[in-house]
């Protein structure tokens, strides 16, 4: 890694220096845990019901980057999560495109976890798994091809029904040895035989902050690398900043900036994973709670001392409605949630405290397009772990819904991508019968004038399914209905 600036990249040379990047933690104890009951991650196979939200707390990483088990998350991605002892493991879902290659990757950061990854068909059956090793840190699966697009299912889990503790997963998309990628990138490629380098490009603005970072996937030293602003000058990472050891950049000017990634300086051939990510990844537990939030995340965060506020920012459109729900294992936190307009005014009916001490869900119409702040406290200055979770429309992730449409006693398809245009009949993963009960994975997309949501199904015959279903018909007739 390049630590000073003035360098470009026609008199780039390579240097002797080691560079390996691994996530450590300071202490290898484990912390909030909570109750095992209280676990999101359910065995699909055994068709177990959907339960609360873990409130795990991890000492290394907050908003952002921890993802409970059960959520759905992007086709690249990087997350923190943690294993509860219920021996069901994490279940994180992605849509997969057909005829696409992925890799996975799960590597163990504190307590006894022996990664090991499994991965399911939108039908949920299984398609491959990494190999049991004890005592492993890592667990890969490499260079997979899905044959369909559809919702897939990764499962991390421990070796024994007993591991217990954090780790990280990565997901990524296999591409060449060079190429332009996005700012939220996570992809895996080899070395050429006739090249040690590999050039990625991005397009950045500035004063945004990006996280880079490098791994093998064989084993061995991690490739290092340098980033380019758009003059080609190289960049040092911004040293005063607390990222578990990994590199960040504050960018100077907008523009196309470059990454090179050099097999030469350690002899690192072989399969590589670069990520490319804005913001902090596993902030420090020392900073303040709140951050960005983006409709379909659920976020894991904590209120440390007595009256602090925690602030989340998100942009919203006129005329959309967008749901605020918050769980809690603490019955004396008794939430409270705001919801601060562009122009600085709060919705003042969500400032008395809820019924219900440990849970709360608001619902709102915004009038005007800007950035809206969710802003969560307690009514009696209490202290601890609680879930946020922000969707586009009345429902939320993990929230169970049921199918309520029953016009001339049709079934409603239940389909592998959102949409029902122009689809071939193998669109249609399964047909859902009137009060079928759902469970909803992420925030809603729109397409073809309807708005789908991510579910998972399991029907009587305890077949699980992850697909998409209308929240509509096309006449407007409701198909989905929240589960008091």
């Amino acid at each position: 890694m390049n630590d000073r600036k003035g360098i470009t990249m026609s008199t780039y040379k390579a240097r002797s220096t080691h560079f390996l990047m691994v996530f450590m933690l300071v202490t290898a104890a484990i912390i909030g845990l909570g109750n095992p009951q209280t676990a999101l991650a359910e065995d699909l196979r055994q068709d177990a019901p959907p339960a609360a939200v873990q409130l795990t707390t991890p000492p290394f990483a907050l908003t952002g980057s921890f993802k409970p088990c059960n959520s759905l998350i992007p086709p690249r991605t990087k997350l923190f999560g943690a294993l509860a002892p219920s021996g069901n493991g994490c279940h994180y879902v992605f849509q997969g495109a057909a005829n696409s290659t992925i890799t996975i990757r799960m590597t163990q950061l504190a307590g006894q976890v022996e990664p090991r990854l499994t991965l399911l068909t939108p039908g949920g059956a299984e398609l491959t798994a990494s190999a049991q090793i004890a005592g492993e840190a890592h667990s890969l699966i490499n260079t997979y091809r899905l044959r369909q697009g559809g919702l897939y299912t990764i499962i991390a889990t421990g070796n024994a029904d007993t591991m217990v503790g954090y780790f990280s997963l990565a997901l990524a998309s296999n591409m060449r040895c060079g190429g332009k990628i996005g700012q939220e990138a996570v992809i895996s490629a080899q070395f050429s035989p006739t090249s040690q380098y590999c050039l990625y490009t991005f397009t950045g603005t500035a004063g945004s902050l990006i996280h880079v970072e490098t791994h093998k996937l064989d084993g061995g030293s991690d490739p290092e690398f340098d980033l380019f602003d758009p003059l080609g000058v190289s960049l040092a990472p911004d040293s005063t900043r607390n990222d578990n050891g990994a590199h960040l950049y504050q960018l100077p000017m907008d523009g196309s900036y470059t990454v090179l990634v050099n097999a030469q300086r350690n002899a690192a051939v072989g399969p590589f994973e670069l990520s490319v990510l804005s913001g902090l990844i596993g902030e420090s537990m020392q900073q303040s709670c709140g951050s960005s939030i983006q409709f379909g995340d659920h976020l894991i965060d904590k209120i440390v001392t007595q009256g602090e506020q925690c602030e989340y920012t998100f942009i919203g459109h006129s005329n959309q409605s967008v749901t605020v729900h918050l769980e809690t294992d603490n019955a004396a936190f008794q939430p409270l949630i705001d919801l601060v307009y562009p122009a600085g005014q709060i919705e003042a009916a969500n400032s008395t405290p809820t019924s219900n001490p440990t849970a709360v869900s608001r619902a709102y119409h915004l009038q005007k397009d800007g950035v809206y702040k969710i802003v969560i406290s307690t009514a009696q200055n209490a202290q601890g772990a609680f879930s946020l979770a922000l969707s586009n429309g009345p429902f939320v992730p993990g929230q169970t819904v049921r199918n309520i449409y029953d016009a001339d006693k049709n079934l409603i398809n239940l389909r592998r991508s959102p949409g029902y245009v122009d689809k071939p009949s193998s669109d249609v993963l399964a047909n859902l019968p009137r009060n079928a009960t759902l469970t909803i994975l992420g925030a809603a997309v729109t397409v073809d004038k309807l708005s789908w949501w991510p579910v998972r199904y399991t029907d009587k015959a305890k077949h699980t399914y992850t697909g998409w279903v209308a929240q509509t018909t096309r006449t407007g007739y409701p198909i989905l209905s929240g589960v008091e």
